[in-house]
């Protein structure tokens, strides 16, 4: 197609909400066509992925319309042309568009979003909140693939304030969230988690029988408690207060312990 909106084109004054939606690969001709049209509605974006179309990735006209955690990328055009609306962007990506990420003729405001270019001096309506400018490091952008790797400044750069990710970490900038198994990826911990590929502090330590992160006298105090029966300890914590290895607390635990701290 020549005209704008190839893959999406809604005009209309009946507001609507897309999810999930991965639009590419449209031919959109002219400089001014777009894969996405929008005019004269409030229709939000939801998780959408919009790349390597042959035009503008989105064309708004008197449109009032919410981006959530998309990305939008690789468009032969902008990524978003504006014409006398208000756009909002949540948490996502803008990056590698030809022309650049933002032609506005109206107002734009963006919250938490990884915006490449980011201008210094913006038209007045325009304005950027805890943005940043870095490379997504995608984990295969010229085969069309979006997610995040795992060293992504994307991840957990979401508005601490959103939903979570599925995975119980803070939102992730981005249509795409990077799933983190959490867990203690310390070796020398008693509780490594071999699994783990993002540390999450829970590191147990020989010694640590009270799992403060400390070795000091209250890790005797307790270790005694556990002994005369008056606290219940865990398995976790009888692992750390074990300094001896024979599978149990006792005494020479308690002194070994002492000897250690005394040594600090």
């Amino acid at each position: 197609s020549s005209t704008k909106g190839s893959a999406i084109y809604y005009y209309t004054d009946q507001n609507s909400t897309i999810n999930n939606v991965i639009v590419k690969n449209n031919e959109n001709g002219s400089a001014n066509g777009s894969a996405i049209y929008v005019a004269f509605n409030s229709t939000n974006f939801n998780g959408c992925e919009i790349s390597y179309n042959q035009g503008n990735g989105v064309v708004l006209e008197y449109a009032n319309s919410h981006f959530n955690n998309c990305t939008i990328s690789e468009n032969i055009g902008y990524g978003v042309k504006i014409y006398f609306g208000g756009v909002y962007f949540f948490n996502s990506i803008l990056y590698g568009d030809s022309y650049g990420e933002i032609y506005n003729s109206g107002s734009f405001s963006a919250h938490y979003c990884n915006i490449q270019n980011i201008p210094a001096n913006t038209s007045a309506g325009s304005s950027f909140y805890n943005c940043i400018d870095s490379l997504p490091m995608f984990v295969n952008q010229p085969n069309g693939d979006y997610s995040l790797q795992s060293t992504s400044p994307c991840i957990d750069a979401g508005d601490p304030n959103s939903e979570l990710d599925p995975d119980g970490t803070r939102a992730d900038i981005g249509a795409y969230y990077f799933h983190q198994n959490l867990g203690c990826m310390d070796t020398d911990a008693l509780n490594y988690d071999s699994n783990a590929d993002s540390n999450d502090d829970s590191c147990v330590y020989t010694g640590d029988v009270t799992l403060d992160g400390d070795i000091d006298v209250t890790d005797i105090t307790l270790m005694i408690e556990g002994i005369l029966d008056e606290f219940e300890l865990s398995e976790l914590q009888i692992q750390a207060g074990d300094l001896n290895g024979n599978g149990y607390i006792n005494v020479t635990d308690i002194v070994l312990l002492i000897e250690y701290i005394l040594e600090l």
